[in-house]
């Protein structure tokens, strides 16, 4: 079968399907935001990196004791599964059943990310 000539029409055509094609995938790129979401699991240490810091959660099932590691510059705010709030501090008793816990990791620029830290 012979190549057909190109014609203004079919031109315009994949121009302009080029350039939506074009538009689209500039658009998701320069609106892309990486995951805001990380699940844990409680039975293994947990390090999330968020804006170059990281944060660090171990839980110790022996004591019931989850300790977080963090940067100074990063403001942590946490929820047991009830929903009512607990008060981070850098070693917290927490049991298995008041998991899930949620924690919300912020900085000054209010990007933040949600760490579920799961019972086994």
């Amino acid at each position: 079968m012979p190549a057909q000539k190109l014609t203004k029409g079919r031109l315009v055509q994949i121009i302009i399907m080029m350039v939506v094609l074009i538009a689209a995938f500039t658009y998701r790129t320069i609106s892309h935001k990486e995951s805001s979401e990380v699940d844990c699991q409680s039975s293994q240490p947990c390090e999330v990196k968020f804006q170059d810091k990281n944060v660090r959660f171990l839980y110790q099932d022996s004591t019931n004791t989850l300790a977080v590691t963090k940067s100074e510059d990063l403001t942590i705010k946490g929820s047991k599964s009830d929903g009512s709030a607990l008060n981070v501090t850098a070693t917290m008793n927490i049991s298995k059943d008041e998991m899930p816990v949620t924690f919300v990791i912020s900085d000054d620029s209010d990007n933040s990310v949600k760490v579920d830290i799961l019972p086994r």
